[in-house]
């Protein structure tokens, strides 16, 4: 995790402005076991979305937000937030489906980890079909397409 923290702040992607940047860092702290930065993370976030933001920022925060909050929160609000950022993806991004995929991969995996196989199998079966949209004949070999597969019955 510490190298991880290492390279996240001295490779700052130019266009991520420091509350980004931020955002990440608690997350990862987060995603470690540091019950403080779940809140450090929520504070960030709130600033960060309180002004306007691009869709596809939007759908990488949510679905951000969706695997936090499905490791250390509210598995609730992780379905709440993955769910968002898939209606932002098909609203306002759907020429490129391969937002959704890993959002797809996300929930699946977050409904079969609360024991809802059936909703699990219907999330991965949408998510084949935006892998089949976004990946072409690459598709089948994929590993989110491949992992989605093991959903169903």
């Amino acid at each position: 995790m510490s190298e991880a923290l290492d390279l996240a702040t001295l490779k700052q992607a130019s266009f991520m402005q420091p509350d980004e940047l931020a955002l990440q860092l608690a997350a990862y702290e987060a995603l470690a076991g540091d019950r403080n930065a779940l809140s450090r993370w929520r504070d960030v976030e709130e600033r960060l979305l309180s002004g306007t933001v691009a869709p596809v920022d939007r759908i990488r925060h949510d679905l951000f937000a969706g695997i936090v909050e499905a490791r250390c929160g509210s598995k609730v609000s992780a379905e709440h937030r993955l769910r968002s950022a898939l209606a932002t993806q098909d609203k306002e991004m759907s020429r490129q489906p391969d937002l959704s995929v890993e959002i797809y991969v996300r929930l699946m995996e977050l409904l079969r980890s609360s024991g809802r196989e059936k909703d699990a199998a219907q999330a991965a079966r949408q998510g084949l079909r935006a892998a089949k949209l976004a990946y072409g004949s690459y598709f089948p070999q994929h590993p989110f397409a491949i992992e989605m597969q093991k959903s169903l019955p």
